[in-house]
């Protein structure tokens, strides 16, 4: 992480606060996106499906217009718990699908 002079050319397009840099670079850091499957939103039970797939689409978008890596896993996508919500790959075309062998194993 860098925190520098906002007349920094590094990243150029990221905004400033209080004339810095943001302290997080997108190329530090990658987003990890575990199971976020359309069947699986349906047993969340402490948020709604449609806040947990809104907010879903809002780290995927940031991820998308600042061009940070995302890692997307899923557990039997063929299966009940359904394929990735599509949301992801459409806010951030650059994810990486990485398949979960086998079953859950928390």
């Amino acid at each position: 992480m860098r925190q520098e002079n906002a007349t920094s050319t590094d990243s150029p397009a990221l905004p400033t606060f209080h004339g810095s840099l943001p302290m997080i670079d997108p190329e530090d850091v990658a987003l990890l996106l575990v199971d976020h499957q359309s069947g699986l939103f349906q047993v969340v039970g402490d948020l709604s499906v449609p806040d947990l797939r809104r907010n879903a689409a809002v780290l995927a978008k940031v991820a998308g217009k600042t061009g940070m890596l995302v890692v997307a896993t899923a557990s039997v996508p063929q299966g009940p718990n359904g394929p990735l919500i599509p949301e992801i790959q459409e806010h951030a075309p650059q994810t990486v699908y990485v398949p979960r062998k086998g079953g859950v194993n928390a």
